[in-house]
């Protein structure tokens, strides 16, 4: 079965493998972040039904980016529920069947090894249909308001989301990892603009982070993403 964990009030994790997408809660219809690899559309739609959702309950689908492992099920998933699906202008394109944009190692051997054996042959994407677009600064009237904030690098669409309760939730998206501690992920579109979006991250109000890979920091999470981030 995959694993759900209540984070907030109005706030779910759905554990998929390696990945986290999201489910927030709002009087006009839930909003789930991302949607996983191809495979994981059964997974998420078992995850919604063990939390007492039906498809339908979800109305809007936020991508943060358009990478295999955050928009793989989106078009299924979008199917099921007929939800609208959110995302920046630059990912739009990925999202609605273009190929997805080369990414290159951050440095190190495993990032080295993460670009040429796994991501040698990246799995089709079934399009999907895109609603809405994501800007900078849009302050979203979903859950008490979701700020969007354009943190490209990793992905160059890439969206990083500032939930404005419970002291103030970060989703990270993959602008970086909690995985053996923050850090950045082993590839990037361009690893200097990724490296420029943490240090501009670094200036929000928040209190927790929520990330696509790793553990979420529930306290003291700001301080802890500052001191790691600011000097990026």
């Amino acid at each position: 079965m995959t694993k759900t964990t209540r984070l907030f009030d109005g706030l779910h994790a759905i554990a998929l493998g390696n990945v986290f997408i999201y489910l927030l809660d709002d009087p006009g219809g839930a909003i789930l972040i991302d949607a996983g690899y191809p495979s994981d559309g059964p997974k998420i739609l078992a995850a919604l039904a063990s939390m007492g959702r039906s498809p339908s309950d979800i109305r809007h689908i936020i991508v943060t980016h358009a990478h295999p492992d955050h928009i793989g099920a989106l078009a299924m998933v979008q199917r099921e529920t007929g939800a609208t699906v959110h995302v920046h202008a630059i990912d739009r394109p990925v999202v609605e069947g273009a190929p997805p944009r080369k990414v290159t190692p951050t440095g190190d051997v495993f990032s080295w090894l993460v670009t040429t054996l796994l991501l040698r042959d990246p799995p089709p994407l079934e399009p999907a249909r895109v609603g809405a677009e994501l800007t900078d600064g849009q302050v979203l009237p979903f859950a008490g308001g979701l700020e969007i904030i354009h943190a490209p690098g990793h992905s160059n669409g890439q969206c990083a989301l500032l939930w404005r309760r419970h002291g103030g939730v970060l989703f990270a998206a993959d602008t970086c990892m909690n995985v053996l501690g923050l850090r950045m992920l082993p590839v990037c579109e361009d690893a200097g603009l990724a490296r420029k979006s943490l240090s501009m991250l670094t200036q929000h109000d928040f209190d927790s982070v929520v990330f696509g890979h790793g553990a979420p920091i529930l306290s003291d999470g700001g301080a802890r993403f500052r001191k790691r981030w600011r000097q990026e």
